[in-house]
């Protein structure tokens, strides 16, 4: 899948407000293999010279465990690009664009590329009042009726 479609998918997403979690499989810059992410949002910001930079905002829901073992480590936490300790990415209005100073324990920022990498899988699913199922699996359309879909970015 290419960025353009992981990018136009997780806007739909987040236009129509569906949940939208994702799965890692690998231990990658910080990410824990075998564990799942909640994707909060995706941010496409103007910088200079007229480019873009396209950020996914996610959150570790297993950060407040507070595993001991896990101390010296990210404990989850992405420790690659636009990660809180990546100082080279961010400058001073692209936090303020992104909403930086707000994140909480467990969240953080990636490139939609950095996302594709980590991520293999992401989940979109359509929650609505009244429900009686939880989802609906259809694997190869995208239709806005649908209440949920996978994806396997390749």
């Amino acid at each position: 899948m290419s960025n353009e479609e992981v990018w136009g998918h997780l806007k739909l997403a987040f236009d129509e407000s569906f949940m939208v979690t994702s799965a890692c499989f690998i231990e990658w810059n910080g990410l824990i293999g075998g564990q799942g992410y909640v994707v909060q949002g995706v941010y496409e910001i103007p910088v200079s010279g007229g480019e873009t930079v396209k950020l996914v905002k996610v959150r570790n829901p297993f950060k407040q465990i507070g595993d001991t073992s896990l101390l010296d480590s990210s404990h989850g936490d992405w420790t690659g690009k636009f990660s809180s300790g990546d100082s080279q990415s961010w400058d001073f209005d692209l936090k303020q664009k992104a909403g930086y100073q707000f994140l909480k324990d467990g969240e953080f920022f990636m490139s939609l590329d950095d996302f594709k990498q980590g991520f293999k899988y992401f989940t979109i699913t359509y929650m609505h009042q009244g429900w009686k199922q939880s989802f609906i699996e259809k694997r190869s359309s995208v239709n806005r009726r649908l209440y949920k879909f996978n994806f396997t970015i390749v």
